[in-house]
């Protein structure tokens, strides 16, 4: 008998011979080899999400390892298997014994394996995982076998090592890569090789190769769904299928009939996964659907927590175990779950036909409607710091709560969330859209029926407005907030619309009327007591006086604002002061310590994330380069300055940044080029319907008339109205394009700290991760933010820095000395 077996054990069939090449996980592959080839590891098991390619990866690995074993290695399909006491049969099958019905499977299969040095690789063992205390038994019995197993949850026993399968690698963002980076990438390929079974002509190109890469993002790298969806090519371009991923579970269907049915769509997949929950599992993890883009432990016991069948962590660790969802650490030490794209689309259809959702969407939007509250009266830099961190990272959810309160026409409580993200929306970049979201809700006549959050929205919209320049569109609400203030007897709120009218009359020209206005804010805050609110109008009659000229009242006022600022812990406001007071010792001629001053200013705004105030820093810090010779410095700080500019649409730092590129231009003796981006900065100012500052329009005149000197009458009109004709992103990229080498007399800028304060704290730990060489899925890990906030950073990172890739980065990094 054990000479039939031994003979039987030795013919049985080997690894079935993969159709299709593995492409990419070379380092997965190397990872997973190196500790499955481990004396002591006896069992170790491939887990990931539906789709991820566990089953292609465990016959790549066990084909890798294959020869370090003398009696072979063994594949065993379990997919069609549901009771666990078919798994030992259905081993004994695939090694060819012989069936005895003297003896079990079990000791069968341990006659037949005890002395050889064997891998079987069984796959798809999760509807059975019931049969692991015999494969545990199994191992006891034969010291020489060595099991790879596959399964979207663990086993959970005691010998068994899990390795979770990662989706592909993803390609940088279009733009951030040339074609042959796209096109090497282990996304992209797996997308183009499937398209090409359809296509054999298809390759990566300039037209497509934008929408391939944001294909690769939107099915999160996920082997099974890009092959799905390149399926779709002979029907549809590129392009076309990215316009259809907002709906991924109809689209992509139409697997091959030689795979099994759970494979043939995305929806099966998901499915085959859920089926596996029990019915409390299944009811939690559609609830948590209602979460986009993540989030915390405290976050799920608010909002499900009390309707819920089961402990809150009890389910996440059942989801977790699933790969239905995926566990984070976050810096704080903290945990933080989400669910890859697809997988929340299917939760989200379930959660949408169930008689639940208004009601959890509902306590959502009250859970981060209190979150962001909350989050809006810590004031510290370190409280502000960490809460407009906090918003960022939760950002999708507070877009969710902002939607359904729109969409279920609860009005005063989206004028409220609304309200309390306006220091966010402002100090992190977001003011288009902030001006959309407020602007939702106060144009809902119903709106008027809460004057006090009308009142307080008014204020967050022409806020918004103003910082971007549309000052007829800030200056209307900003009247409502006062008569409404008045109207309801409120002096502090009345202060508050005054002094942002003030800046309106400011910007104008109409310093007479400004003043007006703060000094009456000034009146009232006074009586009121509250030092906070003195320091807000004592920094703007500083920065009023300082625009007048009167600098010695300009000093005076703005020290005691950054005095108060500082008692009062209000960190962005402290930038504020120290940034006028730059300004004051810029214009007085005091550049050391406006040096000093701005980078004090860009260190505290960078803190916050504050990117207008470092816009605006920059643009400063250029001109003392300019006016001390440093050309280059002065061509590197404007660039960042513009950029930053540009990507907040915050119109009314652009003009002055053109002009400052225009004294540039003159330097660098291009006069023809400083004319038209003067022409053009003169042409936007006036569209905005700003007075010119009086140093500000000196400087212009100088230019100009030194400019006229040495150009001939025809060359200078034609300069000036080539600028006036520019459109603005003309004017940008013309200002941005490098204007000439730095002459061998010109000062030299050296690497020092203001160098890279154009990247926000966030950025530049991403790019210290890049000069690592980590990708952008190990960035994402690392930092415990999601992949599309890693791919966000990184197309910022390039842009700030005037960068075309990764690499040039990286470069750029290493030669500012950055790290």
């Amino acid at each position: 008998m054990t000479a039939h077996i031994e003979r039987d054990v030795m013919s049985a069939p080997q690894l079935p011979t993969p159709l299709t090449p593995l492409l990419g996980r070379q380092a997965v592959l190397a990872a997973a080899s190196s500790l499955l080839l481990q004396p002591h590891l006896r069992l170790m098991t491939l887990t990931g999400q539906g789709g991820v390619g566990k089953t292609r990866l465990a016959l790549a690995l066990a084909w890798s390892v294959s020869g370090e074993f003398q009696d072979g290695a063994t594949f065993v399909p379990l997919a069609t298997v549901s009771d666990p006491g078919l798994v030992m049969p259905t081993i004994a099958q695939a090694l060819q014994l012989r069936d005895d019905a003297t003896e079990s499977p079990q000791v069968r299969l341990s006659r037949a394996l005890y002395g050889k040095q064997r891998l079987l690789v069984l796959d798809n063992l999760e509807q059975i995982r019931a049969a692991g205390p015999d494969l545990a038994g199994l191992l006891a019995a034969c010291p020489g076998l060595k099991l790879l197993v596959t399964s979207r949850v663990a086993l959970n026993l005691q010998c068994e090592q899990e390795f979770a399968v990662p989706p592909l690698d993803l390609p940088g963002h279009e733009g951030s890569a040339d074609l042959d980076d796209i096109a090497a990438n282990e996304s992209v390929r797996l997308f183009v090789q499937r398209a090409k079974r359809l296509r054999p002509d298809f390759k990566v190109t300039v037209v497509n190769a934008g929408p391939i890469v944001a294909i690769c993002h939107r099915l999160d790298g996920l082997p099974l769904a890009l092959e799905l969806a390149a399926g779709r090519i002979n029907v549809l371009t590129p392009k076309a299928i990215l316009a259809r991923l907002d709906n991924r579970l109809t689209l992509l269907t139409g697997g091959g009939q030689d795979v099994p049915e759970r494979q043939q769509t995305l929806r099966n997949t998901i499915s085959w996964s859920y089926d596996l929950l029990t019915p409390h599992e299944q009811a939690f993890f559609r609830q948590l659907a209602v979460f986009v883009g993540g989030w915390t432990l405290e976050a799920a016991y608010a909002v499900i927590g009390a309707d819920l069948e089961m402990d809150v962590l009890e389910g996440l660790a059942a989801l977790v175990d699933h790969q239905l969802v995926r566990s984070m650490e976050q810096p704080d030490g903290t945990s933080r779950f989400g669910m890859l794209a697809a997988i929340r689309e299917y939760a989200f259809e379930r959660l949408m036909a169930s008689d639940e959702h208004e009601e959890l969407r509902q306590r959502h939007a009250d859970y981060y409607g209190e979150f962001a509250r909350a989050a809006s009266q810590r004031n510290s830099t370190a409280e502000q710091k960490a809460s407009f961190d906090l918003v960022e990272q939760d950002y999708d959810n507070l877009r969710a709560a902002l939607d359904w309160l729109d969409e279920s026409g609860h009005i005063e409580q989206g004028l409220q969330l609304g309200s309390a993200l306006w220091q966010f929306w402002e100090i992190r970049g977001y003011l288009t859209e902030g001006r959309r979201r407020i602007s939702a809700f106060l144009d809902v006549e119903e709106s008027r029926s809460f004057p006090r959050a009308r009142g307080t929205a008014l204020f967050t919209l022409g806020r918004l407005c103003f910082q971007q320049g549309d000052y007829d569109a800030a200056r209307t609400p900003l009247e409502e907030r006062r008569a409404l203030a008045r109207q309801i007897g409120d002096k502090t709120r009345e202060a508050a619309a005054l002094t942002q009218i003030g800046h309106i009359d400011r910007i104008h020209g109409d310093y007479q009327a400004a003043r007006a206005c703060y000094v009456e804010s000034l009146a009232i805050r006074r009586a009121d007591g509250n030092p906070w609110l003195i320091a807000l109008s004592l920094v703007s009659i500083g920065h009023l006086a300082l625009l007048e000229g009167g600098y010695a009242e300009a000093r005076t006022t703005l020290q005691e604002s950054l005095m108060l600022f500082q008692e009062s812990g209000r960190a962005d406001d402290v930038i504020r002061s120290v940034t006028l007071l730059a300004q004051l010792a810029t214009e007085e001629g005091q550049l050391d310590q406006a040096r000093r001053l701005f980078a004090e200013s860009i260190e505290r705004a960078q803190e916050l994330g504050y990117r207008l105030e470092i816009a605006g820093a920059l643009s400063w810090l250029g001109q003392i380069d300019l006016d001390s010779g440093d050309l280059e410095g002065c061509r590197q700080r404007l660039a960042q300055s513009l950029v930053l500019y540009q990507e907040l649409a915050a119109m009314p730092g652009i003009p002055r940044c053109l002009e400052r590129f225009a004294e540039l231009a003159y330097a660098r003796e291009d006069p023809a080029r400083a004319v038209r981006l003067a022409g053009r900065a003169w042409a936007l100012q006036a569209s905005l319907t700003t007075a010119p500052y009086p140093a500000w329009e000196a400087r212009r005149q100088q230019l100009l008339q030194a400019a006229r000197r040495k150009l001939t009458p025809s060359d200078y009109d034609a300069a000036w109205s080539a600028g006036m004709m520019m459109s603005l992103d003309e004017a940008i990229a013309e200002a941005l394009s490098d204007q000439s080498a730095p002459q061998a007399n010109e000062a030299q800028s050296s690497p020092d700290p203001v160098t890279s304060t154009v990247l926000t704290r966030r950025e530049l730990e991403v790019l210290k991760l890049l000069v690592d060489g980590r990708s952008t899925v190990e960035i994402a890990d690392a930092l415990y933010i999601s992949r599309l906030t890693a791919r966000t950073h990184i197309r910022n990172i390039l842009a700030k820095l005037n960068v075309p890739s990764r690499t040039a980065a990286v470069a750029y990094a290493f030669k500012q000395g950055l790290f």
